[in-house]
Parts: C-alpha cells; structure tokens; sequence
C-alpha cells in the first residue's frame, strides 16, 4: 500500500509510479494499492488501473472494510482492554472523513472493484 505520491516532487513521482508499474505487470503476485489525490500525471502513468474513488458515497462501504480489517487484526494482538477500546475509537470516524481521494489498484484481478 502506497500512501501519498502526490506529495512526491513530480519527477521523482513518474520514476517511482512507472517502476511501480512494472513491477505490477512483470510479477503476477504482487498487490499495490495506491492512495492520492487526483494528478493528472499519476492518472496517465497508472492508465488502465481500476480506481476507486473514496468520498462520502461509499463511506459506510469503507466503514465495513475498516471494521472488519481492524477486527481481524486486533484479534491477533494481545492488548489490553482499554488499548483496544481506544485504538477502536481512533478508527472509527475513518470512512466519515474520507475527502475524495481516490484509490488505484495493480496487479491482479482479484480486486476488481478497486
């Protein structure tokens, strides 16, 4: 998962997303999900990736996931109570605060909503 290469200086960002790319197309099982703002360099370089765009109309969706994924995870972790309860409450308002950034995701077909 790859947060961020928008906030990359642009050319560095096309290297990076190009051999990301690559990458994608040359090795069949790796998964890169990719999170930024909308560029119009990252949209060319990643061109044919499914997108997924994250705003308030799929908020509950995201809600879902989130939920689910913290779940399982907490359930591999020893924390305490109280630990658990706060790390709960820090993931709770995600999906309600996602601005429209939109996903993109290579390198396999297993996901193909994103």
């Amino acid at each position: 998962m790859i947060d961020g290469p928008d906030e990359i200086e642009k050319v560095q960002r096309q290297r990076f997303l190009t051999e990301l790319a690559k990458l994608s197309e040359n090795c069949d099982s790796v998964r890169i999900l990719i999170c930024s703002r909308a560029e119009s360099d990252i949209e060319r370089v990643l061109k044919g990736w499914p997108r997924l765009r994250v705003d308030s109309h799929n908020s509950g969706s995201i809600q879902v996931f989130v939920n689910r994924q913290s779940s399982e995870w907490l359930a591999t972790k020893d924390f305490l109570e109280h630990e658990r309860c706060e790390i709960e409450a820090l993931l709770a308002p995600v999906a309600s605060t996602a601005k429209g950034k939109p996903l993109f995701g290579g390198g396999n077909d297993q996901y193909p909503g994103i």
